[in-house]
């Protein structure tokens, strides 16, 4: 779908460097790398760079903003502004064996020796962690003083295991001293079951709270929900049937979604605008910042090339439950009730017209009136990026902040508190340092954050 020359020549496209939305990545942990392995070939490919760090695009549109995830060293190679680190060295080692590993500088690389963390947060933040936290701050220094105004720093972790959890909130606990208070925004993997496993319980909920304070915005994915959104992708009408159901495909589904998220600050658009200012439009109150993404149209690599789709098609996906990748869905019951939508933010890519978005939005809203809250009129935040990603004319990803967030925190806390009051498996903690004390104020501080949602949801109770 392409505008005609009138909605082309109005575009409101901002000047080179008008504005740098420059980030810093860092991705850490076994699950953080190989989710950032696949962003970064995502991203090179719709900057049109090769695995050597070489310009071989055929737009300048491509470079306008690349400084935003690259910074450009004397031989004109654009390196990554990126920091890679695991407490062990398996999977690092694996990347620095793929093609992509000359795509970064080898000292954006950190990791330890073969110890790990065994599962528990608190050798993540205690006792393993705190022998290599000097050094990945070091090099995130390096990463930072390459910028000339740093805007954000973006975490990629799963927060089931040790170093996911225990390592990555010492890391954003010691970088708001470090670089004072940074933009921190946080594309996590919750567990699927936060009850079925006493580590994976604890893990989870102890950082959560550093994410429910030391975070300003996190983008809540679940192994679940992708696993359920693939499975349906493969059998909906017109798709191939890919059965090569592996973590590369799960991970790449999430990558295209932080792709989606991040286009905004590295590509130019209608109307120029920040992360930060994206992720403020979907907050109503500081503390709610966490958010489900679902990206439209739901499909596959493998599927892409036979999936016809127009930009209602993308609408009907953007807001389908069942295509969200989001920890609430892959935790959601057979009789929950349909979840509020507090606000939300649409982010559109291809050369789309902005009056038909807003018109196809607007029916969209008249028509499910009752997947919004009726206090907050206009909450849906649009933009749009005239790039669309590889091989696909037109694509949405949208981040909503939804009410059942509550329930999911609220779960978690309660098994939380059942679990370490019984006293089960804290010798494990304990004997690194951890006290009782820091699990019963994980345990009130999640409490008090649910009031916040329960502030928000007292509004709804009348029109209900």
């Amino acid at each position: 779908m392409v505008p005609d020359n009138g909605d082309k020549n109005n575009e409101q496209v901002c000047p080179p460097n008008s504005h740098k939305n420059e980030c810093v990545t860092i991705q850490i942990g076994n699950c953080g790398n190989r989710i950032g392995n696949q962003y970064w070939k995502m991203i090179c490919e719709e900057h049109g760079i090769d695995f050597s760090g070489n310009f071989l695009g055929d737009n300048d549109d491509q470079l306008i903003f690349i400084n935003s995830s690259f910074y450009e060293s004397l031989t004109g190679r654009f390196i990554p502004r990126c920091v890679l680190t695991d407490l062990e060295y398996n999977t690092l080692d694996e990347i620095q064996n793929m093609d992509i590993c000359a795509l970064h500088s080898p000292e954006n690389f950190v990791f330890g020796d073969d110890v790990g963390t065994s599962n528990n947060y608190a050798k993540g933040f205690y006792t393993n962690g705190s022998r290599l936290v000097d050094v990945v701050l070091e090099a995130v220094r390096h990463r930072a003083e390459e910028c000339d105004n740093l805007c954000m720093l973006q975490f990629m972790h799963n927060i089931s295991g040790g170093t996911g959890s225990g390592f990555s909130c010492l890391i954003s606990n010691c970088l708001i001293d470090y670089l004072s208070k940074p933009f921190m925004v946080n594309y996590t993997v919750f567990p699927s079951e936060v009850g079925s496993d006493v580590n994976h319980l604890y893990n989870t909920a102890l950082a959560f709270n550093t994410l429910m304070y030391d975070s300003s915005a996190v983008v809540s994915f679940s192994n679940t929900s992708i696993c359920n959104v693939m499975e349906k992708i493969k059998y909906r009408p017109g798709q191939t049937i890919d059965r090569t159901e592996t973590w590369d495909n799960v991970n790449r589904l999430i990558g295209q979604a932080i792709c989606g998220i991040t286009a905004p600050g590295r590509l130019p658009g209608q109307v120029p605008s920040s992360l930060e200012v994206i992720f403020t439009n979907v907050t109503p109150v500081p503390s709610l910042h966490f958010y489900e993404p679902t990206i439209g149209p739901c499909c596959t690599a493998v599927n892409t090339p036979f999936r016809k789709f127009d930009l209602v098609d993308i609408m009907s996906d953007i807001f389908n439950p069942e295509f969200s990748l989001g920890w609430a869905n892959g935790n959601r019951k057979i009789n929950d009730p349909p979840t509020k939508i507090l606000c939300g933010a649409i982010l559109y890519r291809g050369h789309l017209p902005v009056p038909k978005i807003e018109q196809t939005l607007y029916e969209y809203q008249l028509l499910h009136h009752d997947l919004f809250v009726s206090w907050l009129p206009n909450a849906l935040f649009t933009n749009v990026v005239r790039i669309p990603p590889v091989d696909l004319c037109m694509t949405g990803t949208a981040l909503f902040n939804i009410l059942c967030t509550q329930r999911l925190i609220n779960e978690l806390a309660e098994n939380f508190h059942e679990n370490f009051k019984r006293g089960s498996n804290l010798n494990w903690y304990f004997s690194e340092g951890m006290e009782m004390e820091e699990f019963e104020d994980t345990y009130n501080n999640m409490k008090n954050f649910i009031k916040a949602y329960d502030q928000v949801s007292e509004k709804i109770q009348p029109a209900e």
